[in-house]
Parts: structure tokens; C-alpha cells; sequence
């Protein structure tokens, strides 16, 4: 092969019958060109190369044919000069590529960049993900993708940057000098007469380099070619911010879609199609490649195991990466792998990061866990990507994550590296972290419910926690999840007054919002940890707190115990404050069960027990007091103690509180005809509740207007409004109240005189009444069906009211308990004004 651009001239002249003068005058080629093309042939010259030449040269025909015989004519030049390569085929480094799944867009964007012309970053790309994300395979299908465009041959290095010793870049220059041709006796020893020879080797090729598995830009830097004709793809499990100008892609896990189909083209189409157990296999794999191809891979070797029994080994509590071990594919040492590679430091953060227990936290999380500022750590973890960013949350703080594989190697190293008695203190400690912040949102939120009063003072806020108190519904509605389930965390691992504490901190938001089914949880949990030894406060706060729960959910069964297990602890302990509420709960119990007679003496027990040093509870017993007066007919009487409520809560705050009482006081003001009051009231309730976001509290609103609208005849308004607070109370799941809904639509009904309509409305609440057991509410719907089928002229009403008269005997009531208006009573409407659910009067308790 010709080795010179003199020597190939020569070839030319002899066979083409040109002397040199006409050659470069032929083809008007400057001595700097000359020289150019002198340094182009120093290599072994391909088609594309000998092409331009005799363009340059302007050859044609047999003339041209000579030129190109004469410049692949073999020969024997003199030995290069130290540096220079000997002849070899072209390297063609890549390996073998893999089977890729669901990565045909990114191949197909990696490959546009490096084959765009013009692009100031198109000559290297940098991909960048977790072990196991698939970067090599992504990386080697582009490069052969690529391999026909660049012509003059593909270099691979693998760096080993996660492991505990990578490569020396300076090694890595000699391997490709020698796959260039260089011999190795003439590689130079010295690194910058290395590399310069390198770049001289890369000069003006059409040469691709993959460089995988790099550890910092300072690897990288050495190894990249001249930007002119060569391109590079770099694989990193780090970010390498400062490689300036290369094209980015951070490289995802595979989609829902794909990682199914990934599993079936390993494992096998046949044993995949159709499992629906395949789904939960590769989400236990977090849809990582190499976790699903480990996974298809035990499949492969074990046919008597079913996907099912892969499923359920993957998510078992513990032994998850055991089971994504298969031959030299281990998905533990992968991670295993990032991890070694951090200091000691880093290692211990991100080790006790596992500890906490929701899939996602804020960055205070980590200055809790070191001890300190946590960023520089932090951003490394993020670097490594053993640790993920997801974004910044509603109330402006930055989370991140663990992938469910990472957290269990965590776990792991925690297990394995550091003592359980330091393990359970800095859970400890960031459960109480949890705690603080929680009774700071709790003292801003403004409920008044006040469920946490009298417990021990809450510890400190963590430094580098939020200003929660800012915004505390958004607080707690971004950290609902972490706090529900801090609250089972704390229970499992004995720490009792954290767990009753948290819960009671937290059932205030938890009701006001409707999330009743975790106000619920919390309480059982925690209080399940209390139930054993003497009664003491924490304990009687929980459960009354859960009786509140449970009449939001009409689960009647545990509150008979509750009850008398409140009244004796109360009286136990001797504190008045506890006592008032106990009596305040075993009164609405009564009620709940239509002992009206009953459920007064505890009310004004209750109200007789105030001093009136505690305004909330001071205001709760003047209005269930009052509420038990309407609700027995006594409106006149109940009004002084409504309005006395509203004053006493007003100036106490805690505008919640205020609209609770503005609806006991309106529905006393609706009793006594005074409607427009009564109206002006609902109206400042409507408006509190919509504010502080209690979706319950204000659908009753809209209901108690509704009524009134009934009442005075204007059908729409009153249509709209009651239809509205039913869709809310059916959207909340909250029978109850629901069926007081239905039972005003068919007092609407009936009002307008829409027989038949009142018809499916009153025999839905009655349903739901009988359901319940609450034979009051039943009795009262009998009532109203009796006045319906009457005028119908259908005989069945005689049953309904023969069952309804029952009731009242069976109670020891009077006809005023039925809420009905007599006919001498004036307005357009046959019903009372009637009381709906329990909440207006002791939501406190």
C-alpha cells in the first residue's frame, strides 16, 4: 500500500503519463493543500480518500483507473517512523450488540445528533443513568447502527468508573493506538507524546469511539478525537456536568409497555402471554432492563416455577435481590458497585435514607439524617443516580426518592454496617422531626378542633424544615402520605406517645378535608399500641378522637365501649377537661340512638362542668345543649345558648369552629321562623367552610339553605342547592348524611306537590336509615311517607305510620320529635325544618 502522498504521485505520473508540474498544476492544488493531503495518506487510504484525490487531480477514464490501481498497489515502504501505524485492518471494536427493547426513539435520536452537520455538540453524546439502565446497550446499538458512516473503524474502551480501580486513561490511549497500527514497541511512553500522536492518528478520520462506564470528565477528556469527521458515545453512571458541549440523554427505565415485552422475549412470548402476574414481576424490577432480564432469566433456567412464584419472591419484604441473581447478572452488585465508589460519608447518608418509610421525602429529610447540611451529599447520590430528583412539590420543597431495588440494597448496607440500637434512634428522631413539624401545621391550620390539647409540648422543628405554618393545608396535603404512614412506622416499632401524638396532631386536617378513611387508620393504629395498662391521657384523646371518626363513617359498634370507657377513664383521672368531653360524647351517642331525654342530661352535665376557662369546649356544650332543646321541640329555649356559642366562638377564633356553631344557631333561628337570621347565618358558614376547605361542613351549609329555600317556595334554589350537597355527601361516602339529603329532596318534592317524585328519595333515606339502626331518623321518614301515600290515597301509608308511632313509644317520645309542621303552622311546605347530622354540634369531641 502506498504510505506517502510523494509516493503515490510518483505511481500517478508513471501510470497516468503526467509529470508532477501538471499534476499540481492540473489540479491548482496550494502547497498548504499539498500538505494536507501529504498528512491525509500517512494512513491507509480508503475509496472516499483516493476519490477526492483524483478529483483534486483532475484524473478521468484510464488515467483515473491508473491513479487508483497505483494507490492500493501493495508495497514496502520503510518502517514507520516511532508513532506511525504498520498496516492492519481497520478496528472494529464494538461488541456484539443486545437485543434492545423499547429504545428504538432514543436510538433513533442519539444517531440524527451524531450524524447532524453543523451541530457545535453533535460530535459527542453523553448518556447518563442508574446501573442496569441499559446505557452499553443503548450505546452499542447506535454505534453499529452507525457503524457503515464512519468507515475508518469503531474503538471501544470500557472505563470501569464504577468500579474500585478505572481505568487510566493513558492506558486506554495505548490500547487504541495499537488497534490503529501503531507497533507496540513504538507506542510512546511518555502521556503527552501519547496523546499527541493519538489526535494525529484521528485527524481527519471518519472514526466512532464509545467510551463506557466513565467515572469523571478528566477520564473522558483525553480519549475525545478531533471534533472534525469522528464522534464519540459516553456512557456514565454520573452526570459529568463539566463536559461541556456534549449532546445529553439520561436514559429511563422502560415504559409499562415495553418491560412486559422485554420479559416475554427472554423468558419466552408463550410462558408471558396472558400471566397477569407479569405485571407485578417487572414493577418489583422498577422496570429496569437488567433487573427484568435477570428476572426472565431464572424464569428461563427454572421451568417448573411459575411467573406467579417469581412475582410473589420479588415482593417478599426482604430477599427482593436475592431472587435478581442469575449466573454473572447480579442486580445487587450492580448497585453494589455505585455505592463502593462513594465516601464513606455519602455511603451512611445514603444508607439511612432507606430508614424512611415513604416513597418519596423533602430535602430536610437528609440534614436530619447527617446531622448537618446534607446538599454536597445529596447532589453526589443524585450524581450516581442512587438517588432520584422528582421535582419540587406544592409547597416549594425539592424531593427525591429511592428506587424500590436501591432502597433494599440500602437497607441492606444498614443492616449489615451499623447497629440496630443506631438504627432504631435515627428513626426515632426523624419521626419525631415528623411530629414537630406536624403540630406546627396543626396550631396554623385554625380547625379548632383542638385534638392535641393537653399532650406534652412537641419537640423542636428540624433547622432545615419548611416554614410550614405558611401554608399548613398544603403542608399537610403534600405530606399526608409520609405522616399516615409515620404514624403505622411508629406503632410497629413501639413508640406509643409518637404514634398517639402524630395521629391526633394529624385528625384535625384529616377531617376538615374529608380523608376520614386515614383519620380512621391513624387513630386505630396508634391507640392499638395504648389499650393495655392504666388510663392516661394520651390514651382517652385518641379514643375520643376515634369516636368522632367513627359517627363520620356511621360505624356504630364501637361506640357504646367507647363511650363508657371515656366516662369512667375521665372520671379516673379527674381531669375536668377530659370529663366534659366524655359527656359531651356519651350525650351525642344518645342522641344518635333517638334517647333524647338521655342525650339532654349529658349535654347539661356537660355545660355544667365548664368553668368557662376552655372557650372550645365552653361553646360545644352551649351548642349541643341547644341542638337537643330544637331537636325536642324546645327551639325558644335553645336559642339564648346558640347565640352564646357563636359569640363565645367567635372571639375564641378558629373559623371552622365559628361556622359549626352558625349552623346549630341557624337551624335554632329556622325553628323559630326567623328565617331571613337564620339565612344570614348559613351564609357566613357557607363562606368559613369554603374557605378552610371542609367539604362536609359546607355541603351541610348548602343543605341548611336549601331547606330554607324550601320553605319559602323558591323551587330552584332550593333544587340546586340540596342536589348539590347530596352529589358532595355521596362523593364523600358518607351514608349518614347522604340520607339526610335525600330525605330534604323528597321534602322539596313534597313541598311542591310532587307526590310520586318525594316517593324514591324518602324510601332511599329510609334504607339507609334502617341500615344504620337509627330508629329515630327511620321514624321520622315513616312519617313523612304516611303524609305522601295519604295523599295518594294509598293504603300502605297506615304501615308506615303504625311503625312510626312504635318507634315513639319504644323512645319515650312525642310527636314534636318528628320535625313535621302542623297545618295550622304557616308557609308553604307540610315539613319542619329538621336537624341534620351530628357534626354541627360536637365535632370537637
Amino acid at each position: 500500500m502506498v504510505h506517502s502522498f510523494g509516493a503515490l504521485l510518483r505511481e500517478s505520473r508513471r501510470n497516468a503519463g503526467l509529470t508532477q508540474e501538471q499534476l499540481a498544476a492540473r489540479a491548482s492544488i496550494s502547497s498548504q493543500a499539498v500538505g494536507a493531503l501529504e498528512r491525509g495518506t500517512r494512513r491507509f487510504p480508503h475509496q472516499h480518500t483516493i476519490t477526492r484525490l483524483a478529483d483534486a487531480l483532475g484524473l478521468d477514464g484510464e488515467r483515473r483507473d491508473a491513479f487508483t490501481a497505483a494507490a492500493v498497489r501493495p508495497s514496502s515502504p520503510p518502517a514507520a517512523p516511532t508513532g506511525e501505524p504498520h498496516r492492519g485492518a481497520l478496528p472494529r471494536q464494538l461488541p456484539p450488540p443486545a437485543a434492545l427493547t423499547g429504545r428504538d426513539q432514543l436510538v433513533d435520536e442519539i444517531a440524527a445528533r451524531l450524524r447532524q452537520t453543523g451541530a457545535v455538540d453533535r460530535h459527542t453524546v453523553l448518556l447518563v443513568g442508574a446501573g442496569g439502565i441499559g446505557k452499553t446497550a443503548l450505546a452499542l446499538a447506535v454505534g453499529h447502527r452507525l457503524a457503515e458512516e464512519f468507515s475508518d473503524g469503531q474503538l471501544f474502551a470500557d472505563l470501569r468508573g464504577a468500579h474500585e480501580q478505572p481505568v487510566d486513561p493513558h492506558v486506554v490511549v495505548g490500547r487504541f493506538l495499537r488497534a490503529l497500527g501503531v507497533r507496540p514497541a513504538e507506542v510512546p511512553a511518555d502521556p503527552d507524546e501519547r496523546l499527541a500522536s493519538y489526535r494525529s492518528l484521528l485527524a481527519g478520520r471518519r472514526m466512532l469511539l464509545v467510551l463506557d462506564d466513565a467515572t469523571a470528565e478528566e477520564q473522558v477528556r483525553p480519549l475525545l478525537p478531533p471534533a472534525e469527521g469522528c464522534a464519540t458515545i459516553v456512557t456514565s453512571r454520573r452526570h459529568l456536568g463539566a463536559l461541556l458541549g456534549a449532546a445529553r440523554w439520561t436514559v429511563p427505565a422502560l415504559s409499562t409497555e415495553d418491560a412486559p415485552r422485554l420479559l416475554a422475549r427472554i423468558a419466552g412470548a408463550a410462558r408471558i402471554a396472558d400471566e397477569p402476574a407479569a405485571a407485578a414481576v417487572v414493577a418489583a424490577c422498577g422496570y429496569s432492563p437488567l433487573a427484568i432480564c435477570v428476572a426472565a432469566g431464572r424464569l428461563a433456567v427454572r421451568p417448573h416455577w411459575s411467573v406467579a412464584e417469581l412475582g410473589r419472591r420479588l415482593t417478599a419484604e426482604h430477599g427482593r435481590l436475592d431472587a435478581l441473581s442469575v449466573g454473572d447478572l447480579d442486580v445487587r452488585a450492580s448497585i453494589g458497585l455505585s455505592y463502593q465508589a462513594l465516601s464513606a460519608p455519602q455511603r451512611r447518608l445514603f444508607r439511612r435514607l432507606a430508614l424512611h418509610w415513604a416513597p418519596d421525602w423533602p430535602a430536610w429529610v437528609a440534614d436530619q439524617l447527617c446531622g448537618g447540611r446534607a446538599e454536597p451529599m445529596l447532589d453526589e447520590l443524585v450524581n450516581v443516580h442512587l438517588v432520584e430528583p422528582v421535582g419540587v412539590d406544592a409547597v416549594g420543597q425539592q424531593r427525591f426518592r429511592l428506587h424500590d431495588l436501591i432502597a433494599e440494597f440500602a437497607r441492606e448496607r444498614a443492616r449489615a454496617e451499623e447497629r440496630s440500637a443506631d438504627l432504631d434512634r435515627i428513626t426515632e428522631g426523624l419521626l419525631r422531626a415528623w411530629l414537630a413539624l406536624a403540630g406546627v401545621a396543626d396550631d396554623a391550620f385554625g380547625h379548632g378542633y383542638d385534638y392535641g390539647a393537653g399532650l406534652p409540648a412537641d419537640p423542636a422543628p428540624p433547622r432545615a424544615a419548611p416554614a410550614v405554618g405558611v401554608a399548613p393545608a398544603a403542608w399537610f396535603e403534600t405530606e399526608r402520605g409520609t405522616l399516615v404512614a409515620a404514624v403505622g412506622r411508629a406503632s410497629r416499632l413501639g413508640h406509643a406517645e409518637i404514634a398517639g401524638a402524630l395521629a391526633l396532631r394529624l385528625a384535625g386536617f384529616l377531617r376538615v378535608r374529608g380523608h376520614r378513611d386515614d383519620c380512621l387508620g391513624t387513630l386505630r393504629e396508634a391507640l392499638g399500641v395504648r389499650r393495655s395498662g392504666e388510663p392516661d391521657r394520651l390514651r382517652l384523646r385518641l379514643a375520643q378522637t376515634l369516636f368522632s371518626t367513627l359517627l363520620d363513617h356511621d360505624l356504630d359498634a364501637e361506640m357504646p365501649h367507647l363511650t363508657r370507657d371515656a366516662l369512667a377513664s375521665a372520671r379516673a383521672l379527674g381531669e375536668p377537661d377530659l370529663l366534659i368531653r366524655a359527656l359531651t360524647q356519651a350525650g351525642l351517642y344518645a342522641k344518635r340512638r333517638g334517647r333524647l331525654g338521655e342525650a339532654a342530661d349529658f349535654y347539661e352535665r356537660s355545660l355544667a362542668a365548664c368553668d368557662g376557662s376552655t372557650p372550645l369546649l365552653t361553646s360545644t356544650a352551649l351548642s349541643s345543649v341547644a341542638a337537643i332543646y330544637a331537636e325536642a321541640g324546645r327551639p325558644r329555649d335553645a336559642l339564648p345558648l346558640s347565640e352564646r356559642a357563636v359569640a363565645i366562638q367567635r372571639a375564641a377564633g378558629a373559623p371552622v369552629m365559628t361556622a359549626l356553631r352558625l349552623l346549630t344557631h341557624a337551624d335554632v333561628l329556622a325553628d323559630l321562623e326567623r328565617t331571613a337570621e337564620a339565612e344570614v347565618a348559613l351564609a357566613e358558614a357557607v363562606e368559613l367552610c369554603r374557605a378552610a376547605g371542609h367539604q362536609a361542613a359546607l355541603a351541610y351549609a348548602e343543605l341548611r339553605l336549601g331547606e330554607l329555600a324550601t320553605r319559602q317556595g323558591r323551587w330552584d334554589i332550593a333544587s340546586t342547592l340540596v342536589g348539590r350537597a347530596l352529589a358532595m355527601f355521596d362523593e364523600l361516602g358518607d351514608a349518614g348524611s347522604t340520607a339526610y339529603a335525600a330525605r330534604s329532596l323528597g321534602d322539596l318534592a313534597l313541598a311542591r306537590g310532587h307526590l310520586h317524585a318525594a316517593l324514591a328519595p324518602f324510601y332511599r333515606a329510609l334504607r339507609t336509615w334502617q341500615r344504620l339502626r337509627l330508629p329515630l331518623e327511620a321514624a321520622r321518614v315513616h312519617a313523612r311517607l304516611d303524609v305522601t301515600l295519604r295523599a295518594l290515597g294509598e293504603p300502605t301509608a297506615a304501615q308506615h305510620r303504625s311503625t312510626c308511632d312504635e318507634i315513639l313509644r319504644d323512645l319515650g317520645l312525642d310527636e314534636r320529635a318528628l320535625r313535621l309542621r302542623s297545618e295550622r303552622d304557616p308557609g308553604p311546605s307540610p315539613t319542619a325544618h329538621h336537624r341534620g347530622p351530628s357534626l354541627t354540634a360536637t365535632s370537637n369531641v
